[in-house]
C-alpha cells in the first residue's frame, strides 16, 4: 500500500476528507470556519448545523473535465447530482448530492453535501453491542463516499484519536480486512484488542455512524433490512419488497442471497446469506440510502423485538373511558379523529396503577385523584413526567421530593407537606431540583505529542437543544429545612488550579470512556423537544486534538401561581447558577425568602451564548410577607456567599476568590443578573438584599419592613417606579473597600415613591466608586431624606422631590458629591446640608416652607482650598416666609466664601438672595485666645 501521501500534509487532509471520516482534523476546519449554514437530515428531515451531519460538507479537487462532467449531471431542480458518479477514481457522489459550489481554477475545488445523516439518526442507525453479547472485539468501517483502500485505517485512526493504546503500547488493530462492495464501495472490517476500544470506537467522531458494531458470526447467517424510519415517532415508513431487497444486497452489497421472505412487519425483510462475508457485506450497508429511505440492516432478532414494541399498545385507561363517555354523541370517524389529536391516555393513581413509581415509568402524564398520599421515601423523579392533581391532592412527605431530569417535568395542583421541624440534623428540602436540562461541552487538547495529548483539556464547542424546565403549577409548599433548593450545575468557587481529578497514565482513554455519547444524547433530544427546530452548537474557534464530550448540568425552574410557607430557613434556594422565574407566588411565614448564592462559571466556558443567560433570576407579581423568622432574615436575597453548612472561616476563604487583588482570582463570571417586577414585599425584616448583583426593580411596592427596604452592595441596579412606604430605610447602597475594583455601586433611580420611613437613601462609600443618579423621584414623610457619606459617593438628582422631612432634606458629609437640578426641596426640618470637606452644585432648584437652614454649608475657615473644588449655588428660587421662621432661613455658609459660589438665587418679592456668612475663629485666634486668658489669669493671680 502506498503511503507516501502521508509526507504531504495538504494531501493528507484530502484523503481524509475523501475517506469522509469525521475524525478529529475535520472538527478542527468546522470550528475555525465558523459556518453558520445548516441543512435538512436525509432521515428526519429537520434542519441542522452543517458541522453535526455525517458525512456533512465536504470538498474534494478534480480535473476539468471532471467538474465539467458533474455540472452536466445535475437535475433540473438545481444543483443536485442525479445519478452515481464518481470522481477522482476514489470518491462516489450518490444521488442526491447537494453541489454547492465548483471553484473556477485549472484543477476546480468540488463544495458538495452528499446525503447526510444528523447525530440523532445516526445513533438510530448505529448497530451497537448487547448485554447478551459474548465477545465484543470487531467493527466495520464504511465510507459513505471513498474507496477506503486510499486511506490506510491504521495510520488514519492514529492520527484521529489516540485512544486504543493499552499499556503495552499494542496496536489498536489486532486485524483488519477490506470487504468489497458493490459500484466499487469498500468497506472494512476491524479487530481491536478489547470491549473498551470498540465502545471507543463506537464514539470516534462525530457523530460516528461510520462506524458499526459487528456481532460474533451466528450459526444461521441471516440479516433483516426494514427502513430507518420506524424508529421515528409519526414518521411513514415505506414497504419493501422482498426481491427488490434481495437484488440491493447482491448489487450495492456485493452479497449471494440464499433465500429471501417477509419479516414479522410489511416494513421488514429477512435474507439469509450464502456465506461469512456475504453476511459481513450485507451488514456493512447498515446506514445505506436506497430508494430515497436510509436501511437498516442488523440481525433478526434486534428488529424482533423492537417491533413487539413498537405494536404493543397500552392497557386501557380510566381516562379512556371518560374520553369516551364524552365522545359519545359523536360520529365513528369525528372520533377516531379527536383520539388521535389526544393521543395515548394519562394514567390516573390509583385507578390504574397503585404505586406513584410504577405509574411514571409507565406514562409521562401522570393524574393522582384527589386524597392524602404519605411518602415515606420521598419521591425520585428521573423523566420528563407531568404529575397534575385531580382535585385536592396531599402528599406527606419523608424525604425530599428529588428532580434530576434530562428534559424537564411539571408539577400541577399538588400540596407538598414536609416535616415542619427545627433539628439541625433535617437539613432537607421538600423539593430538590438537581437538573432540568443538559448541555454538551466538547473538551480537546491544544498540542499533540505522538503519544500522548499535551497539556489539559479545554472546551472547544458547547451544543445545546432547547432549555425545558421543572415547573411548579399551582403547587403548595409547606414545611421542611427548605421549601425548594436548585441546584445548578456551576461552582461556588473557583479550583484555584487544582484540577478534578489525578492525572493518568492515558488520560485521552479514561476521559472518552467516560464521555458522552453525543449522537445518542442528541436522539434523545429529538425525540423529546418536538417543538425546537434544531439543536445550537457554538464552537470557540481553537483548536482541540483528541476531542470528546462531557455533560454539563443545566438547573430552570419555573414557579407559577405557587405558595411556600412555614420553611425553617429558606422558601427557595438557588446556588450554583440555578435559574428561576416565579410568577404570582406567595412567600410567607418563613425563615428566609429567597436565597441565591454566588456562583462561578470556568471561565473557558463563559464564551458560549449558553452560559451568558440573563436573568438569572426573574420574579414578577409575587408576594413576600412575614420573613421575620430571624433578625436577619430578608423577603429576597441576591449573591450570598454562604450555604447551609458553612462556617464564618468558610465563607471567607469563599469570598477570598472573588476579590481582586487575591491570590485565588476568579477566572469566570460571579456576576448575578435579577429583575423583580410588580411585587409585593411586607411585614418582613429586611426587604431585599443585593450583593455584587445586576438588579432591576421594577414597579414594587414594599411595606412595614423593619429594617432596610432595599440593601445594594456592589452592582448595577435599576430602580423604576417603586413604592416604598413605612419602612426604616428604604435604599442603603454602599461600595467596597477596594479602589480598584470593577464591580463598584452604580444605581439609577426613576420615578419611585419614598414614604414615611425613618431614612429614604443611605449611601457610603469606602474606596470603591459609588454613583447614584436619581431622576422624578419623590422622598416624601421621612425621618431624613438623604444621607452621603465617603469621598468616592457622588450623587446626581434631577428633577427630584423631597417634602416633609422631619429632620434633613439632604445631609452630605466625608468629603462626599451631591449635584441637584431642577429638584424641589420643601417643608423639611432643615434643607441641604454639606458638611466639611463634602462638595454640592445646586441649580435651578426650589426651596420652600423648611423650618432650618434651606442651605448651609457646614466647614471650618481654615480649609484648604487646593483639597477640592469648589461647591456652587446657581440659579435657585427660594419661597416666601411662611408661618414662624419656616421658610425664613434660605443660605448659610459657615467656611470662607472662596469655597462657596452664590449666584443669581432669588426670593419672589425680595429680588435676589445672598448667602447669610458666620465664620468661625482661626486657629490662630483661637490659640491667641487662649494665650491671652492665661496671661490675664496669671495677673490676676498676682
Amino acid at each position: 500500500m502506498d503511503w507516501s501521501w502521508l509526507e504531504d500534509a495538504e494531501r493528507v487532509e484530502e484523503h481524509l476528507y475523501a475517506a469522509g471520516l469525521r475524525l478529529h482534523d475535520k472538527w478542527i476546519c468546522s470550528t475555525l470556519l465558523r459556518d453558520e449554514a445548516s441543512y435538512s437530515c436525509v432521515l428526519c428531515n429537520l434542519r441542522w448545523p452543517q458541522e453535526l451531519l455525517w458525512p456533512g460538507r465536504m470538498k474534494l479537487r478534480t480535473s476539468k473535465e471532471e467538474a465539467d462532467a458533474l455540472a452536466g449531471g445535475l437535475s433540473l431542480q438545481g444543483q443536485v447530482v442525479a445519478r452515481y458518479m464518481l470522481c477522482s477514481g476514489r470518491v462516489r457522489l450518490p444521488v442526491n448530492t447537494l453541489i454547492l459550489k465548483i471553484s473556477d481554477e485549472l484543477d476546480p475545488v468540488i463544495d458538495f453535501l452528499p446525503p447526510s445523516l444528523c447525530p440523532a439518526c445516526s445513533a438510530t442507525v448505529q448497530r451497537k453491542p448487547h448485554k447478551e453479547d459474548q465477545a465484543i472485539n470487531s467493527i466495520l468501517v464504511r465510507s459513505s463516499s471513498a474507496d477506503l483502500s486510499n486511506v490506510p485505517m491504521r495510520i488514519a485512526l492514529d492520527v484521529a484519536q489516540n485512544v486504543f493504546y493499552g499499556n503495552d503500547h499494542e496496536h489498536m488493530i489486532v486485524d483488519e480486512e477490506m470487504l468489497q462492495l458493490g459500484y466499487g464501495h469498500m468497506a472494512l472490517r476491524l479487530t481491536v484488542p478489547s470491549t473498551a476500544s470498540v465502545y471507543s470506537a463506537l464514539r470516534l467522531g462525530l457523530p460516528g455512524c461510520s462506524i458499526d458494531y459487528l456481532p460474533s458470526t451466528p450459526a444461521r447467517l441471516t440479516v433483516t433490512v426494514y427502513p430507518a424510519s420506524v424508529h421515528l415517532p409519526h414518521a411513514n415508513s415505506p414497504s419493501l419488497n422482498p426481491s427488490e431487497v434481495a437484488q440491493w444486497l447482491s448489487s450495492v452489497g456485493n452479497c449471494h442471497v440464499a433465500s429471501y421472505t417477509s419479516g414479522c412487519s410489511a416494513h421488514a425483510v429477512v435474507a439469509e446469506l450464502a456465506s461469512v462475508g456475504c453476511w459481513h457485506r450485507a451488514l456493512a450497508l447498515n446506514g445505506e440510502l436506497w430508494q430515497r429511505t436510509v436501511m437498516i440492516v442488523s440481525a433478526t432478532e434486534n428488529f424482533e423485538s423492537h417491533a413487539c414494541t413498537l405494536s404493543s399498545r397500552p392497557s386501557t385507561r380510566r381516562i379512556m373511558l371518560y374520553w369516551l363517555r364524552a365522545l359519545s354523541g359523536l360520529g365513528v370517524v369525528a372520533k377516531r379523529l379527536v383520539l388521535a389529536f389526544l393521543g395515548d391516555p394519562p394514567v390516573m393513581v390509583p385507578s390504574d396503577i397503585g404505586s406513584l413509581e410504577d405509574a411514571m415509568r409507565v406514562s409521562r402524564n401522570v393524574i393522582i385523584v384527589g386524597g392524602h398520599y404519605t411518602l415515606p421515601q420521598g419521591l425520585k423523579i428521573r423523566s420528563p413526567v407531568n404529575l397534575i392533581g385531580d382535585g385536592q391532592v396531599f402528599l406527606h412527605l419523608g424525604s425530599p421530593v428529588q428532580i434530576r431530569s434530562e428534559f424537564g417535568a411539571e408539577l400541577r395542583n399538588l400540596t407538598f407537606l414536609g416535616e415542619q421541624t427545627g433539628e439541625s440534623d433535617n437539613r432537607s428540602a421538600v423539593i430538590a431540583v438537581q437538573c432540568s436540562y443538559l448541555v454538551a461541552i466538547g473538551r480537546g487538547y491544544r498540542c499533540y505529542s505522538d503519544i500522548t495529548p499535551v497539556g489539559g483539556r479545554r472546551a472547544f464547542a458547547c451544543c445545546s437543544w432547547g432549555r425545558p424546565s421543572i415547573t411548579l403549577t399551582n403547587c403548595t409548599i409547606r414545611g421542611g429545612h427548605h421549601g425548594v433548593d436548585l441546584r445548578g450545575g456551576c461552582g461556588v468557587r473557583p479550583r484555584m488550579g487544582k484540577s478534578r481529578r489525578p492525572i493518568l497514565a492515558f488520560p485521552a482513554t479514561q476521559y472518552l470512556e467516560d464521555g458522552l455519547d453525543l449522537g445518542a444524547w442528541l436522539e434523545r433530544n429529538r425525540n423529546q423537544h418536538q417543538e425546537v427546530d434544531m439543536p445550537s452548537i457554538e464552537f470557540s474557534g481553537k483548536r482541540a486534538y483528541v476531542p470528546g464530550w462531557k455533560q454539563h448540568v443545566m438547573t430552570f425552574a419555573q414557579l407559577i401561581d405557587c405558595e411556600i410557607s412555614n420553611s425553617v430557613t429558606e422558601a427557595i434556594n438557588a446556588w450554583r447558577g440555578a435559574r428561576l422565574e416565579m410568577t404570582r407566588c406567595w412567600i410567607h411565614n418563613c425563615g428566609q425568602g429567597l436565597t441565591v448564592s454566588h456562583f462561578e462559571t470556568p471561565s473557558d466556558l463563559e464564551q458560549f451564548k449558553e452560559f451568558q443567560l440573563a436573568p438569572h433570576i426573574s420574579i414578577r407579581e409575587c408576594l413576600f410577607e412575614a420573613i421575620e423568622g430571624n433578625d436577619w432574615s430578608s423577603a429576597i436575597s441576591l449573591g450570598r456567599f454562604m450555604t447551609s453548612g458553612f462556617t464564618r472561616s468558610q465563607e471567607s476563604e469563599l469570598t477570598k476568590g472573588f476579590m481582586p487583588g487575591s491570590k485565588g482570582k476568579s477566572a469566570g463570571q460571579y456576576f448575578l443578573e435579577a429583575e423583580l417586577l410588580r411585587n409585593t414585599l411586607r411585614c418582613c425584616n429586611a426587604g431585599v438584599i443585593c450583593s455584587r448583583t445586576n438588579l432591576l426593580a421594577r414597579s414594587n411596592q414594599v411595606e412595614h419592613v423593619k429594617f432596610g427596604a432595599f440593601q445594594i452592595f456592589n452592582g448595577k441596579t435599576i430602580m423604576e417606579e417603586n413604592q416604598i412606604k413605612q419602612c426604616a430605610i428604604a435604599l442603603t447602597a454602599r461600595s467596597g473597600l477596594s479602589a480598584a475594583i470593577s464591580w463598584a455601586a452604580k444605581l439609577e433611580l426613576r420615578s419611585n415613591l419614598l414614604q414615611m420611613c425613618e431614612v429614604g437613601l443611605r449611601l457610603s462609600s469606602a474606596r470603591a466608586q459609588l454613583e447614584v443618579n436619581l431622576s422624578q423621584d419623590s422622598l416624601i414623610g421621612l425621618g431624613d431624606g438623604i444621607v452621603i457619606q465617603g469621598s468616592t459617593s457622588n450623587v446626581e438628582m434631577e428633577g427630584c422631590r423631597i417634602a416633609d422631612c422631619k429632620r434633613m432634606g439632604i445631609h452630605a458629609f466625608k468629603e462626599s458629591n451631591v449635584t441637584l437640578r431642577q429638584c424641589q426641596i420643601l417643608r423639611n426640618g432643615r434643607g441641604v446640608v454639606i458638611a466639611s470637606g463634602s462638595r454640592a452644585d445646586i441649580s435651578r432648584s426650589s426651596f420652600e416652607g423648611n423650618t432650618g437652614w434651606a442651605v448651609r454649608f457646614e466647614g471650618h475657615p481654615d480649609d484648604d482650598l487646593s483639597l477640592g473644588s469648589t461647591s456652587s449655588i446657581v440659579g435657585n428660587s427660594f419661597g416666601c416666609p411662611e408661618k414662624g421662621n419656616a421658610g425664613r432661613k434660605r443660605v448659610r455658609v459657615d467656611t470662607r466664601s472662596e469655597m462657596v459660589r452664590c449666584l443669581a438665587n432669588s426670593s419672589p418679592g425680595e429680588g435676589l438672595v445672598e448667602p447669610e456668612v458666620k465664620l468661625q475663629k482661626t486657629s490662630h485666634c483661637a490659640v491667641l485666645a487662649d494665650e491671652m486668658a492665661q496671661l490675664s489669669l496669671q495677673t490676676e493671680m498676682l
